[in-house]
Parts: structure tokens; C-alpha cells; sequence
């Protein structure tokens, strides 16, 4: 929202500066310095004003940054404490990947509902990863599709379930997810 009050404001302070040089109005001039104060204020109260969907998106950003940090510790608490599932597999799963980063990199139109007093979200986005899997002797960037469920618990979002494939459009090709060389085939 901050970057239209800013486009608004630019427009219509222009505008009043050309009225102000073309008629010699002192008028126009003080409402262009009134335009931007006005836009100040308003790009800092719209600061103040955090959305649920802006909220959401901010736990997503973080959850990928603490996933391409490795960090164990900040992913789980990200996770809500009731979904044991979802801790156990993180647990488990997420010490076997090293990885190098974790990037969103568009997340999709998503709504907000309250179920059984509470708000909810299912939220599906892309990441871009660069991981290592000794194990597997794999190495290399892959792109995903991630589906995560989350609920506002004690003020803060945290997801409950969760699942990642493939782009549709490479597996509606082939019927498997990208490896490696053929995402970048040039590397």
C-alpha cells in the first residue's frame, strides 16, 4: 500500500508544482508541501498497520529463511506446538539437508478464514532451494511447490501441516520432479 500512497502523492505534488510555476500560486505551492507531508503521514501510518495477510506472508519469509539457515531450532518454533507430525518429520528429516539457501519465490493468491474461533490459512508458493543431501549424494538447486496450512496461535501465525512436489508444469511433462540438470541444464 506504501508504494501507491508514495506514486499519489508524487503525482499530485507535481501536479500542484506545475500549477504552482505556470500561475504563480502561492496556493498551489502550500498545497504541495501540505501533499507531502500528507504522503509522509500516510506511508508512515501504513507502516503501523500490519494486514493478517501481511503477517502470513512474514511468517513464510521467515520460515524459509530459517530453513535456508539451517536452523533447526527457529523452524520448530515456527511450527505450532499441537502438530506433532510436523515436528516429528522436521526432526528427523531436516538434520539430512544442508542447505546453502531458501528462497519464495512468488506465493499465491491466498485468503484468510476463522474456523472454530481461530483465524486459518492455506497458502501455496514457490521456493528455490540450493541443498546438499550426503546421504543421497545429491547437491544442487531445486524449485517447489509449497502448500502450507497455517492458524494464528497466541498472536502469531504457525503452520499445522504442510506439503512441497514439483512444478505442474515439469511434472505435467514428465510425471516426476525436476532434478538438478534438468532445471539448469547449463550449470
Amino acid at each position: 500500500m506504501g508504494f501507491w500512497i508514495i506514486l499519489i502523492g508524487i503525482v499530485l505534488a507535481a501536479a500542484l508544482l506545475g500549477v504552482a510555476y505556470q500561475f504563480q500560486s502561492r496556493a498551489a505551492l502550500g498545497g504541495m508541501v501540505v501533499t507531502i507531508l500528507g504522503t509522509i503521514v500516510g506511508v508512515w501510518v501504513d507502516g503501523l498497520i500490519v494486514t493478517e495477510k501481511e503477517q502470513v506472508r512474514s511468517a513464510i519469509y521467515g520460515l524459509a529463511d530459517a530453513v535456508g539457515r539451517n536452523d533447526i531450532k527457529a523452524t520448530l518454533e515456527m511450527v505450532s506446538p499441537s502438530a506433532t507430525r510436523c515436528l516429528e518429520d522436521i526432526e528427523s528429516e531436516m538434520p539430512q539437508y544442508q542447505f546453502e539457501y531458501c528462497l519464495v519465490r512468488r506465493i499465491e493468491p491466498f485468503e484468510i478464514v476463522e474456523k472454530q474461533g481461530r483465524l486459518e490459512a492455506t497458502v501455496e508458493f514457490r521456493v528455490l532451494v540450493d541443498v546438499r543431501a550426503a546421504q543421497i549424494g545429491y547437491g544442487g538447486r531445486v524449485l517447489r511447490v509449497v502448500e502450507l496450512n497455517l492458524r494464528k496461535e497466541n498472536e502469531q501465525w504457525r503452520f499445522y501441516d504442510y506439503d512441497h512436489w514439483g512444478p505442474p508444469e515439469f511434472e505435467a511433462f514428465t510425471g516426476k520432479s525436476p532434478s538438478r540438470d534438468e532445471l539448469y541444464p547449463n550449470d
